[in-house]
């Protein structure tokens, strides 16, 4: 499962999860992919925001929680652990390589396209359920 969102602004104007049509052998595999996907929709976003008047100077900013991905992205030495990987998935080397994006790592409870790949848990709350706020039935004993 792969997911991204965009933000500009601080509001969303973009935002993506859908299941990866292509098996990875490892977690670090799978989000690596998932940055690509990503990097080809800022690609974009960037083309639009330029045409429409408004180009970057810097690179954008990507975030993925996997140390493993991040640092693949920001080597452009194919070793042994990533030959097997799809050429099609590298785009992300390239967009880090020419300044396009700028990739960092950030823990897992801070990405918020987390939120649409992963169960949220409840919150917690000191309101009693209502299920534990009825009371006892007052009938005495029959």
């Amino acid at each position: 499962m792969g997911a991204y969102i965009f933000l500009l602004a601080s509001g969303p104007i973009a935002w993506s999860s859908r299941k990866q049509h292509v098996v990875s052998l490892s977690s670090t595999e799978a989000e690596y992919m998932s940055l690509s996907q990503a990097a080809t929709q800022a690609t974009w976003i960037r083309s639009l925001l330029k045409e429409v008047g408004f180009s970057q100077g810097q690179g954008t900013i990507l975030y993925g929680d996997n140390k493993g991905s991040v640092d693949i992205s920001n080597n452009p030495i194919i070793g042994r652990g990533t030959k097997h990987i799809d050429v099609r998935s590298h785009y992300i080397r390239q967009c880090v390589q020419d300044g396009t994006i700028s990739l960092h790592r950030l823990p897992s409870a801070s990405i918020i396209a987390d939120t649409l790949t992963k169960a949220l848990a409840f919150p917690t709350s000191d309101v009693p359920s209502p299920a534990q706020s009825q009371k006892p039935s007052q009938a005495g004993p029959i």
